[in-house]
């Protein structure tokens, strides 16, 4: 099936669900992305998704959107490739990570390795997209997802005049229910593999397909409404009852054999996070930076010393800032060799109180690919309690590779050192206080 045919026919379906004007508007821009996403892979047929899925949605971790309103289209392409285990993995990772926050709407956006860094209800990072919004109803594409495609009600012609219920129990759910409302009333089903029975309501005024389960097992037997009977046809996955009027369905059902166990994969980081420093302060000297320095905003400008592996270091959505000259503070850094010297203190920091300014990156470019390290040095110098989130990414195809890290109290100065092989972006997003702010980056190994 051409996947154009396959955008039209669901921006179609969105119509026909009355769903409001600007949500279609997005679904038609968000798509035309994704096809031109796809054709410049050379994918423009249903067939061969399966390509693209193995390349691109096989990562436990980077399979996951930012915003759950766009992870809603990556939870389809799943379906059509058949990944049920893995969508519905993603939906316990991206969703159930936010009810575990604590979340009683959706959010804006949302990692699940928030959960590991901030306390139930504490605030949240915000970034990208500005002040991050806890109520948001365009993350609840999930909702209409699992009605489709895990209960599996589904309208073969407008306002569920037939329908069809084929449900997608993957090898982590043993049972579903649930209700879909439509014109004519209605539509109730319920499947248990555990003990065979499947039940589905069909209102008045209309007919049913539904489709009895076979979840990677046999099927030595089965009933509708206590009489054996016989499916109209048969798949590999699923027995087929077709043309069923108005009426309530029984289908008691003997499985021979067992679903296999799903084995969740674990998060995979490309790069390596190594310590968190908070003794070492501004006395760098002999610990880090025995490659090179980047130093924003130290004595009203940049300092810095590149390492021949390094091509550039780029700073984007913050201003550079002098914090204090010729102090004693040991927070502050010292360019003498010796760390005995004059010491001042610059920042790069984000802009404050502007809107989807909550947060800025730093760019590493490298030459060619080499392992280096890395460390990031914080200092809330007026003590004004900023709190932030590190995100690390992959220069060039932007997946995250490390782990979060979120400093809570930086007022005595923190380090946070990596170690990576490629080209990367780190961002910093803003949690508390008026803005965040990073004063140093040095490169090299910490001596022993």
């Amino acid at each position: 099936m051409c996947l154009k045919e396959l955008r039209d026919e669901f921006l179609y379906d969105c119509e026909c669900r009355h769903l409001a004007k600007g949500s279609l508007r997005n679904y038609r821009a968000s798509t035309r992305f994704l096809l031109e996403f796809l054709e410049r892979k050379q994918i423009t047929e249903l067939e061969n998704v399966e390509k693209l899925y193995h390349k691109d949605f096989s990562d436990r971790l980077n399979r996951l959107s930012y915003s759950p309103f766009n992870e809603y289209m990556l939870l389809q392409a799943m379906a059509k490739a058949g990944k049920y285990d893995e969508a519905l993995s993603a939906i316990l990772d991206l969703w159930g990570g936010q009810i575990r926050y604590g979340g009683t709407m959706f959010f804006e956006t949302f990692r699940p390795g928030w959960n590991e860094i901030i306390g139930k209800n504490d605030p949240v990072p915000n970034n990208q997209a500005g002040y991050t919004s806890l109520a948001h109803p365009w993350s609840a594409g999930v909702l209409p997802w699992l009605s489709e495609e895990i209960l599996g009600i589904r309208a073969d012609q407008a306002g569920f005049s037939s329908f069809t219920v084929k449900p997608h129990l993957t090898r982590q759910l043993k049972r579903v229910s649930g209700k879909i409302p439509t014109p004519y009333g209605k539509i109730e089903a319920a499947f248990d593999l555990v003990n065979g029975l499947h039940i589905v309501t069909v209102p008045e005024g209309t007919s049913a397909t539904i489709a009895i389960p076979k979840a990677e097992m046999e099927i030595a037997a089965i009933t509708l409404n206590d009489r054996s009977a016989a499916p109209d046809r048969e798949e590999p996955d699923y027995l087929y009852f077709t043309g069923l009027p108005a009426g309530t369905y029984h289908f008691k059902t003997e499985y021979t054999g067992t679903t296999p166990e799903y084995v969740e994969e674990a998060y995979q980081y490309p790069a390596g996070f190594l310590m968190r420093d908070t003794e070492t302060r501004g006395n760098w000297q002999g610990i880090y930076g025995s490659d090179g320095y980047v130093l924003p905003g130290y004595e009203g400008k940049e300092r810095r010393v590149l390492p021949d592996y390094v091509s550039d270091v780029r700073f984007s959505k913050g201003h550079p800032v002098s914090l204090v000259t010729d102090s004693e503070d040991e927070r502050a850094i010292s360019l003498d060799a010796s760390g005995r010297g004059r010491r001042s203190l610059g920042a790069y920091q984000s802009e404050d109180d502007i809107a989807c300014c909550q947060t800025f990156t730093v760019d590493i470019d490298l030459w060619e690919e080499r392992e280096y390290t890395v460390a990031l040095y914080f200092a809330d110098w007026d003590r004004g309690g900023r709190e932030l989130m590190v995100e690390l990414f992959d220069g060039q195809t932007k997946n995250l590779i490390a782990p979060l890290q979120a400093l809570h109290d930086y007022r005595g100065g923190v380090y946070l050192v990596y170690r990576y092989d490629r080209s990367a972006r780190f961002r910093i997003d803003h949690i508390r206080g008026k803005n965040v702010s990073l004063s140093g980056i040095f490169f090299g190994e910490k001596k022993q």
